[in-house]
């Protein structure tokens, strides 16, 4: 079960990122698809030219970000799901469970 599925119910909103490496994976037509082939059905922002991946200083996949409801980064890994991240997002979520 992945993060959205197990504390979306409590608040936590998922956003991918796509960069892709080519012309084909870039093309907003082929992510569509892959999207569906892939049952992916959270927000996905295209960012072929790593402009969004500059701005927050990434330079590896994957990476999370945490933003909190007032739109603050309260945190960043790079990497797969771990128990710091999981941590971190119930930490978010017990601070705005009352909002």
């Amino acid at each position: 079960m992945c993060i959205r599925d197990r504390y979306g119910k409590y608040g936590l909103v998922a956003i991918g990122q796509h960069i892709g490496d080519d012309a084909e994976t870039r093309s907003l037509n082929n992510l569509k698809q892959h999207m569906d082939i892939s049952g992916i059905n959270y927000a996905v922002i295209q960012d072929p030219s790593h402009d969004n991946g500059y701005t927050q200083n990434t330079r590896y996949l994957p990476v999370f970000f945490l933003i909190d409801r007032q739109g603050h980064l309260r945190y960043q890994q790079v990497g797969g799901v771990n128990p710091a991240l999981e941590e971190t997002i119930i930490t978010l979520l017990n601070e705005t469970a009352g909002e």
